[in-house]
């Protein structure tokens, strides 16, 4: 935790481009600003500042995801969160493993060095 790099499918970028942001650990769970994996797979985001919503469209998943709340909506079906969404430094941080599994992610984690991995559901069973 705590790295500005992150590794996509076994190729290394910047989490958050011109922003310094870093995954953050928070009560056992991870946090990731929300427009990196949102864009990392194609999709768009939009945020609605009247009712501090997320929405994340991509081509099999849409995901609202409401500040300070531990529900999300994801294909229109409630699912409940572990940790809710909030904001840091003006960045959107949203659960990781909940965030990455909903895309469509297989997602590990190596507690020796600390890395969260992510590899598309499609690539990890080939």
């Amino acid at each position: 935790m705590g790295d500005r790099d992150f590794k996509l499918n076994g190729e290394t970028f910047e989490i958050d481009p011109g922003y310094g942001t870093a995954p953050a650990l928070i009560d056992g769970s991870a946090y990731l600003p929300v427009r990196f994996l949102t864009e990392a797979v194609g999709g768009d985001i939009r945020w609605e500042a009247a009712t501090h919503t997320v929405r994340l469209d991509t081509a099999h998943v849409s995901m609202k995801l409401t500040i300070g709340e531990k529900t999300a909506v994801v294909n229109g079906k409630e699912q409940r969160l572990l940790g809710a969404p909030y904001i840091s430094n003006g960045r959107t941080m949203l659960p990781f493993r909940f965030l990455g599994e909903a895309l469509g992610f297989d997602v590990s984690w190596d507690a020796a060095t600390r890395e969260i991995g992510l590899t598309l559901e499609s690539q990890s069973h080939k």
